[in-house]
């Protein structure tokens, strides 16, 4: 298993209402002889003396500032009350930008399942490649890798979150990793860690679980398609009731486990997205596929798309960026992955 770094920083996302603005407050005494001044936020400020003197306050802040002066005369109880009051304003601030914001140090660990054809794979990269550049920003903790083909299979605790890629290979094949992968699988959703899986590893997620992939009836599935969600659901936030995704598969989750709940589907896939338990989802498309790697697809497989009647120009003309399909990824961190990590 592979790791590497990335910048850890804040969560994309928090809301400034858990925080107050820096605020400014300001007393002022004039007068003989010694003299308190007290100048506090909420909007309110209060200033007296004791003495003989006028005093009066100015106070302007949506925080807490609090400005003590003692002294003699207007030059020091001034200078001493703005400073005092400025001071707080700037840890209102620091406070603005700390604690309710950072995450801990966190781990997304990429499962290799399969490679992208040659063409992509030459100008695109692998599949965990496309990932990390389809995330962006939204993930700041580290990364780590492993290759489920190499059947050394990481533990739960190796990471905050796992993400199983797609795969040229096919889970009704049977083959020997396949089978191996199924059982680690199994012990891994069983744990509660979050679980993610693309394509292939939404087909071999739902075989792994109790339920079936199969050869799907309704033939390959190409190009970027029309999505409906079938219910409300976090992994949807944001996310049209119809949407766009890319996909390209010839196997299909057939039945589902017990338990999972089928969230969306296309024309020819009834499972495009599978809850599998409230930690584990499943895809059949692919957000990580924009649409110059769509096209390429298309190119790369033309000869195969024209042997089963495809419209390969058409298919092409269709492509999009299928940004909403990515959307769904970020979700399933932005609701699954973080809270867990707060």
């Amino acid at each position: 298993m592979e790791s590497a770094p990335c910048d850890r920083g804040e969560l994309a996302q928090a809301t400034a209402a858990s925080c107050s603005p820096p605020g400014f407050g300001l007393g002022l005494r004039l007068g003989l002889g010694l003299g308190l001044s007290l100048s506090f936020g909420l909007g309110l400020s209060l200033s007296f003396g004791l003495g003989l003197g006028l005093g009066f306050g100015l106070g302007l802040s949506r925080g807490f500032g609090l400005g003590l002066s003692l002294g003699f005369g207007l030059g020091l109880g001034l200078g001493f009350g703005v400073e005092a009051h400025l001071g707080e304003a700037r840890s209102s601030t620091s406070r603005l930008h700390s604690a309710p914001m950072s995450i801990p140090p966190a781990r997304l660990l990429i499962v290799t399942t399969g490679d992208p054809i040659p063409s992509v794979r030459e100008r695109r990269g692998s599949f965990a490649d496309m990932i990390r550049r389809a995330i962006g920003p939204v993930w700041t903790g580290e990364y780590a890798f492993a290759d489920a083909r190499d059947g050394t299979f990481p533990q739960p605790g190796e990471a905050d979150a796992f993400l199983l890629t797609g795969s040229p290979a096919n889970v009704p094949d049977r083959d020997p990793w396949i089978v191996r992968t199924e059982g680690w699988l199994r012990d891994l959703v069983g744990s509660g860690v979050p679980v993610f899986g693309i394509c292939f590893g939404h087909q071999i997620l739902a075989h792994a679980l109790g339920g079936e992939c199969v050869r799907n009836p309704k033939g390959r599935e190409f190009g970027t398609v029309f999505v409906d969600q079938r219910q409300d659901e976090p992994l949807f936030a944001g996310v049209p009731r119809r949407f766009q995704a890319n996909v390209t598969h010839v196997d299909t989750v057939g039945r589902l486990p017990p338990g999972a709940v089928s969230l969306a589907r296309s024309e020819q896939d009834e499972h495009q997205a599978i809850r599998f338990t409230p930690t584990c989802y499943g895809v059949q498309y692919h957000p990580e596929i924009d649409a110059e790697i769509m096209r390429g697809y298309i190119e790369g497989r033309r000869e195969t798309l024209d042997a089963e009647r495809f419209d390969v120009e058409a298919l092409l003309d269709g492509v999009t960026e299928a940004e909403a399909g990515r959307r769904t990824m970020h979700n399933f961190l932005r609701h699954v992955v973080f809270p867990r990590l707060a």
